[in-house]
């Protein structure tokens, strides 16, 4: 976070938008500058619902 403070009124590029978006308001948008020099990643967990068969469950109930 020291990265971001203080916080000043410069533009920020975001290369999966390809645009440059004037002037920054707030911590979130400045870390987009820092990203990529920090090597962050960000995982999304599966999005999936599988039916649920009461006789193949394996979670008793109480």
């Amino acid at each position: 976070m020291n990265l971001c403070f203080p916080l000043t009124a410069s533009a920020v590029a975001i290369p999966a938008l390809q645009r440059i978006l004037q002037p920054t308001s707030g911590v979130d948008m400045v870390m987009n500058i820092h990203y990529r020099r920090l090597r962050a990643f960000c995982t999304v967990p599966p999005l999936v619902i599988t039916p649920n068969t009461v006789g193949d469950s394996d979670i008793k109930g109480r």
